[in-house]
Protein backbone atom coordinates (compact mmCIF):
# COMPACT_ATOMS: atom_id res chain seq x y z
CA UNK A 1 0.00 0.00 0.00
CA UNK A 2 1.51 3.45 -0.98
CA UNK A 3 0.38 6.47 1.38
CA UNK A 4 0.83 10.05 -0.33
CA UNK A 5 0.72 13.11 1.99
CA UNK A 6 2.41 16.36 2.16
CA UNK A 7 4.84 15.59 4.43
CA UNK A 8 4.94 19.27 5.91
CA UNK A 9 1.12 19.08 6.76
CA UNK A 10 0.44 15.84 7.77
CA UNK A 11 3.40 14.11 8.62
CA UNK A 12 3.26 13.78 12.25
CA UNK A 13 -0.38 13.95 12.57
CA UNK A 14 -2.95 12.60 10.30
CA UNK A 15 -0.90 10.34 8.11
CA UNK A 16 -0.27 8.81 11.37
CA UNK A 17 -3.35 7.64 11.85
CA UNK A 18 -4.08 5.19 8.93
CA UNK A 19 -0.32 4.10 8.64
CA UNK A 20 -0.68 2.59 12.14
CA UNK A 21 -3.50 1.11 11.72
CA UNK A 22 -2.13 -0.71 8.49
CA UNK A 23 0.82 -1.84 10.18
CA UNK A 24 -0.85 -3.06 12.77
CA UNK A 25 -2.44 -5.35 10.52
CA UNK A 26 0.31 -6.37 9.17
CA UNK A 27 0.05 -4.36 6.06
CA UNK A 28 2.97 -3.59 4.04
CA UNK A 29 2.60 0.40 3.97
CA UNK A 30 4.78 2.49 2.30
CA UNK A 31 5.71 6.09 3.10
CA UNK A 32 8.46 8.02 2.21
CA UNK A 33 10.08 9.01 5.58
CA UNK A 34 10.53 5.33 6.37
CA UNK A 35 11.60 3.45 3.53
CA UNK A 36 13.90 5.24 1.30
CA UNK A 37 17.53 4.35 1.50
CA UNK A 38 20.03 7.54 1.99
CA UNK A 39 20.78 8.89 -1.52
CA UNK A 40 18.67 6.96 -3.01
CA UNK A 41 16.72 8.43 -5.85
CA UNK A 42 13.53 9.58 -3.97
CA UNK A 43 11.54 10.51 -7.58
CA UNK A 44 12.07 7.05 -9.19
CA UNK A 45 12.02 5.24 -5.38
CA UNK A 46 8.54 6.77 -5.24
CA UNK A 47 7.19 5.94 -8.86
CA UNK A 48 8.42 2.39 -8.59
CA UNK A 49 6.65 2.14 -4.99
CA UNK A 50 3.50 3.06 -6.76
CA UNK A 51 3.60 0.76 -9.57
CA UNK A 52 4.07 -2.16 -6.91
CA UNK A 53 1.67 -1.40 -4.76
CA UNK A 54 -1.78 -2.67 -4.87
CA UNK A 55 -3.54 0.52 -3.46
CA UNK A 56 -2.73 3.80 -3.15
CA UNK A 57 -4.36 6.45 -1.00
CA UNK A 58 -3.59 9.88 -1.68
CA UNK A 59 -4.55 12.02 1.97
CA UNK A 60 -5.46 15.54 0.42
CA UNK A 61 -4.78 18.29 2.56
CA UNK A 62 -4.88 22.26 2.18
CA UNK A 63 -1.36 22.14 0.53
CA UNK A 64 -1.24 19.03 -1.50
CA UNK A 65 -2.17 20.42 -4.93
CA UNK A 66 0.90 23.24 -4.54
CA UNK A 67 3.32 20.52 -3.83
CA UNK A 68 4.87 19.01 -7.82
CA UNK A 69 5.81 15.80 -6.03
CA UNK A 70 2.31 15.01 -4.73
CA UNK A 71 0.78 15.90 -8.26
CA UNK A 72 3.14 13.40 -9.69
CA UNK A 73 2.34 10.98 -7.16
CA UNK A 74 -1.35 11.25 -7.67
CA UNK A 75 -1.02 11.25 -11.46
CA UNK A 76 0.98 7.95 -11.30
CA UNK A 77 -1.67 6.52 -9.27
CA UNK A 78 -4.14 7.68 -11.49
CA UNK A 79 -2.20 5.69 -14.36
CA UNK A 80 -1.65 2.52 -12.37
CA UNK A 81 -5.17 2.48 -11.67
CA UNK A 82 -6.03 2.43 -15.48
CA UNK A 83 -4.50 -0.82 -16.04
Amino acid sequence: MFLSFRGSNTRKGFADYPYTSLTNARITVFRDNNKLDPGENIRDALVQSIKQSKISIPIISNDYASSRSCLMELARMMECQKR
